[in-house]
């Protein structure tokens, strides 16, 4: 990704989120934790605009729960992701788009 990102870069510029526990059980926090410092570079062009989640004392697979502090673990992945999902898809749609008969 690194030595590609003049070419990939352009194309995932902000739709990069990674979610990690920082006790990773294969330590693969680490790896999140070096691509941050890359992507966090001001010398990375274009920005990459990701975000990054590290979930305390959390193991592999760990996939953001703590995100509603107020109601931590309610919902499901799907409930906490999905309206993230349709604010992207609203903020990057074409000029015209349907952006109406798709929600219920």
């Amino acid at each position: 990704m690194k030595r590609d990102w003049k070419t990939l870069g352009p194309k995932l510029a902000g739709k990069l989120h990674f979610s990690v526990g920082d006790m990773d059980t294969w330590y693969l926090n680490n790896a999140v934790h070096l691509t941050q410092g890359w992507m966090d570079d001001a010398g990375t062009y274009p920005p990459a605009a990701a975000t990054f989640d590290y979930g305390p004392r959390e193991p592999h697979c760990y996939s953001g729960e703590h995100i509603d502090r107020e109601h931590p673990h309610i919902g499901s992945y799907n409930q906490r992701v999905l309206p993230a999902m349709v604010e992207r898809m609203e903020k990057t749609a074409p000029a015209g788009a349907d952006l109406k008969s798709w929600k219920y």
